[in-house]
């Protein structure tokens, strides 16, 4: 299989795992099955593959309604990544944050969950001061 997808046995483990987390397939004694969810994502257009995914992604991942709460709890509806990281790392300094809190955020973005501008570091809810 990891031939078939271009990836090595690693990448391709991590990425089933994923997919296993966001309730999209189940690992069984070495296979790898779609959940129905996942058959619905896999036969979707890219429209209603993303509202598929932000679905799984907020029901899966703790972390991103964490991370909606507290940007819609500033009073300007914004919070710089690093602050975000900072706090995360105050309430768990053995993990790795800043790696994690990345992904979240690209996942996020995708999902049309959360916005991030690059330029300035800040992390917004969708559609709150977008910069072209």
């Amino acid at each position: 299989l990891g031939k078939s997808v271009g990836h090595d046995e690693q990448r391709l483990l991590a990425v089933l795992d994923l997919l296993e987390k966001l309730g999209l397939a189940k690992l069984i004694t070495g296979r790898a099955e779609l959940t129905p969810v996942g058959s619905r994502y896999a036969r979707a257009s890219g429209h209603t593959r993303r509202l598929i995914f932000a679905d799984q992604l907020a029901l899966s991942v703790p972390l991103v309604k964490s991370v909606q709460s507290k940007v819609a709890a500033h009073p300007k509806r914004e919070v710089h990544l690093a602050q975000i990281a900072a706090d995360l790392r105050h309430r768990d300094p053995s993990s790795a944050i800043d790696r994690t809190l990345r992904q979240l955020i690209d996942w996020a973005r995708y999902a049309g969950l959360l916005h991030y501008d690059d330029q300035t570091g800040l992390v917004s809810l969708p559609g709150h001061n977008e910069r072209g």
